[in-house]
């Protein structure tokens, strides 16, 4: 059985929230450009030492959508209740293939080591880990950015998808103030 620790309600606090047992982080991806992409997030073991990456747990939040992840089990099955890392350096990959204009995913990643996991024994005290969260996004405009610049001043002086004086407003496909988790675009279901 999972026993983590961490609060029921890990997944409403945004930014870090650490806990007693635990590390803990909520942040937002959010399409604020004027064109859809394709997004991928992957979560990476960069290093780790004296097998303290057999006992880890990383719970992944991604919209309200709870999955643990751990390394294989002994005898190469998932450990209960977890799902497998992909592989020794990446625990798992998401991508969005259509994140529209305006769209926001938003992602609560807690780490802890399992207690109760067969391979959490006195020869890891004293190990770590280290995990990074990558996002990159598919952009078939390969374009400088000087050109970029000069089409985005196009795009405003003709109305063609304008962009502000900062340069970071998405289209007005929304009324009444700025994009959040609550008024996002993409609040139902994923398309299929």
């Amino acid at each position: 059985m999972i026993v983590a620790g961490y609060a029921d309600d890990v997944d409403s606090i945004d930014g870090g929230h650490n806990g007693q047992n635990y590390m803990a982080y909520t942040y937002y991806v959010r399409n604020a450009g004027k064109e859809d992409v394709v997004y991928r997030a992957s979560i990476t073991l960069d290093s780790c030492s004296k097998g303290a990456e057999e006992a880890v747990r990383v719970a992944v939040w991604r919209n309200g959508q709870r999955t643990v992840y751990a390394m294989p089990s002994a005898n190469g099955e998932p450990e209960e209740g977890c799902v497998n890392f992909e592989s020794e350096q990446t625990v798992c990959t998401f991508t969005e293939e259509h994140f529209l204009v305006g769209n926001v995913d938003k992602y609560t990643i807690v780490i802890w080591m399992e207690g109760e996991d067969p391979e959490c024994v006195d020869k890891i005290v004293g190990g770590s880990v280290e995990f990074s969260m990558h996002i990159d996004s598919d952009d078939d405009n390969r374009d400088s950015l000087l050109v970029k610049f000069v089409k985005d001043i196009v795009d405003t002086l003709t109305s063609n998808k304008p962009i502000s004086a900062a340069g970071n407003d998405a289209p007005d496909y929304y009324t009444g103030g700025d994009v959040n988790w609550h008024n996002r675009r993409n609040q139902g279901e994923p398309e299929p």
